[in-house]
């Protein structure tokens, strides 16, 4: 084994060998972190459904494949607002929204020992 991948060795393992659950995404499946696992898979339409899995060199030709593709999903969106299908996450946002609006709110202002003023809400259905 050579220096450099000791080296890598030990560096792996002094701070991410015995801290996968920090890392590894099937620890924060369904913790409602944010990844570019959304833009990875537009990458992957573009590259392989618009440009065939091809390199391409000429700019006019990756911008037109780049340009086509929110082209098509608003297409795609208006077929499903026709059709009247929508998805599991656009109706929770409509069933929060509903529940938003049907809710009384009320703010208190409250100094703090440093003289802030913080507001608290409450919220009486």
């Amino acid at each position: 084994m050579d220096a450099d991948t000791e080296k890598f060795g030990s560096y792996f393992k002094k701070y991410y060998y015995k801290n996968c659950k920090l890392w590894d995404y099937c620890y924060h499946k369904h913790c409602g972190i944010n990844t570019n696992m959304y833009l990875e898979s537009m990458h992957k339409q573009i590259k392989y459904f618009y440009l065939h899995g091809t390199t391409v060199k000429r700019l006019d030709k990756g911008l037109h494949a780049v340009l086509q593709y929110p082209r098509d999903k608003m297409v795609e969106h208006l077929i499903k607002e026709t059709k009247g299908k929508s998805s599991i996450h656009k109706r929770n946002i409509l069933q929060r929204h509903t529940t938003a609006i049907s809710s009384q709110f009320s703010a208190e202002s409250i100094e703090n020992s440093e003289g802030d003023n913080i507001k608290k809400m409450e919220t009486g259905k």
